[in-house]
């Protein structure tokens, strides 16, 4: 007899809470992550990309199954004016093409009061030019998704989800930090606060 509890039938769908595994794979199928990602949310909450959600309701618990998303349903198109130059004496001596640093955003409209991270596309020795857009940006990925749980979410967990959509406006639908995405560690950078 298993110890594993009876699935009730549930599928997901509005005001379900829901628990997933996924492994997201970029263009190439490569996999972004070691370890398969788990998340929990209630669904219709944009808690997650608006595309993935859309892409697994009616699902039963148990269901495993592939989603490819295109580039705007997923982590954007590249934007090139995400692309920037700063003066090389900001950076460390020892800093080169492929290094990345998170530094503080206090003003970015895409991330307020939070953490950016800056890929460094070219080092010259005059400037540093970074990249701030998403690693996954204008790419088609792959999620491989497996639906662990479904139940109807508890009246707490639905006034916690709409809480945070009040207080914070739409919260920025994510499964892993970008910082996860990227191959090989980040590095701090301390923006000038003088802004110059």
């Amino acid at each position: 007899m298993s110890n594993r509890k009876k699935s009730q039938g549930f599928q997901v769908g509005p005001e379900m809470w829901v628990r997933i595994s996924v492994v997201i794979r970029d263009a190439e199928g490569e996999a972004v992550q070691e370890e398969p990602t788990e998340t929990s949310f209630v669904f219709g909450f944009g808690l997650v990309l608006p595309a993935l959600e859309a892409g697994i309701e009616g699902w039963p618990e148990g269901a495993k199954r592939s989603l490819t998303l295109k580039p705007e349903d997923a982590f954007g198109e590249r934007d090139p004016k995400a692309v920037l130059e700063v003066l090389r004496d900001e950076f460390p001596d020892d800093v080169r093409e492929g290094d990345v640093f998170d530094a503080e955003e206090d003003d970015s409209p895409d991330a307020p009061g939070g953490m950016v991270l800056l890929r460094v596309l070219e080092v010259t020795p005059d400037s540093v030019v970074l990249d701030r857009n998403h690693p996954l940006a204008g790419q088609k990925v792959r999620f491989d998704v497996e639906v662990l749980e479904v139940r109807p979410a508890e009246e707490a967990e639905i006034s916690a989800a709409e809480a945070a959509i009040l207080a914070e406006g739409l919260p920025e639908p994510s499964l892993i930090p970008a910082s996860s995405l990227l191959r090989g560690g980040t590095r701090r950078y301390e923006k000038d606060p003088s802004g110059a």
